[in-house]
């Protein structure tokens, strides 16, 4: 017993040594890089579909996106962390990604005399490019959307003054608003062909490189891949789709509630016992009338 708990101190150093010298060769090595990639990719899809399930609710009317949308927005306690965490994997995976791609270079410093790509597709070849645009476009998203910048929504209008009559955020109208314009749309459509396409073969490289691929599961594994980018591709165009077609356009006629008087509330409502009395208005000199007086005595 005392043997253990003198020697621990030398355990724990050798643990954390080997802790150390694992994740330098994980940040070191193309390998290492390789399964960054994949397991920051993996979750990173995941957010995509999950989205895309909160984004759908649209099609059920304002109170369902609404209820929706003032739950993820009362609950900052769960939602800033999940945002800090999709930063983080989302740094990873484009260091990841440029890292690999210098490499690469680095490796083959003459190019080819004649390139004849075999056995790649456009979307492995377009990797690099296809990121950095799709790149632009979340970023594009988030101001839009999410910080609702008046600047970049291309309506003049202010996002985050839309309130439905249960004074919550009116995501619905937001979202109807915002994709009203042509151009937005087509941004959108075209931001998220690309994001499909470099989904189609992250997937299906992120099953290489976490050795889930083999000769027999390859051909399901890269047709699975193609069907999950097409159906998420659809699944997203559906929604600037259906508004530029006129859903929700109803919605729109229908104007916000206004916003309370602030007179109305209750903390800055005038005290009835300072109201002046008739004569007192009519010479200009407020006065406290006598039922007040004796109201207050």
């Amino acid at each position: 017993m005392v043997d253990d708990i003198r020697f621990l101190p030398l355990r724990s150093r050798r643990l954390g040594s080997s802790a150390m010298k694992m994740m330098t060769h994980l940040f070191n090595s193309s390998l290492g890089k390789k399964y960054i990639m994949a397991v920051t990719g993996l979750f990173l899809f995941l957010f995509v579909v999950g989205h895309l399930i909160g984004n759908l609710q649209v099609f059920g009317g304002p109170e369902l996106i609404n209820r929706y949308g003032h739950f993820l927005q009362t609950n900052l306690e769960l939602v800033w962390p999940a945002r800090i965490g999709l930063l983080l994997l989302l740094a990873l995976h484009v260091w990841s990604s440029i890292r690999l791609s210098l490499e690469n270079k680095a490796a083959r410093p003459v190019g080819y005399a004649e390139y004849r790509p075999v056995g790649s597709s456009y979307a492995s070849r377009t990797m690099l490019l296809g990121g950095s645009i799709v790149f632009v476009f979340i970023v594009y998203h988030l101001l839009h959307f999410t910080v609702q910048l008046r600047y970049v929504n291309l309506t003049g209008q202010s996002f985050i003054d839309f309130e439905d009559p249960q004074k919550r955020h009116d995501i619905f109208r937001m979202i109807v608003v915002g994709f009203s314009h042509p151009l937005v749309s087509a941004f959108y459509i075209l931001g998220i062909a690309l994001l499909c396409l470099h989904l189609s073969h992250g997937a299906s490289s992120m099953f290489q490189s976490l050795g889930w691929k083999n000769d027999t599961y390859r051909p399901v594994l890269d047709k699975l891949a193609r069907a999950v980018a097409i159906l998420i591709f659809i699944g997203y165009v559906s929604i600037p789709t259906a508004v530029m077609l006129g859903f929700g356009k109803k919605h729109l006629e229908t104007p916000p509630p206004a916003p309370t008087p602030v007179s109305h509330h209750p903390a800055l409502r005038p005290d009835p016992r300072m109201t002046p009395n008739r004569d007192s208005r009519h010479s200009g000199i407020s006065s406290i009338s006598p039922s007040n007086l004796d109201s207050r005595a």
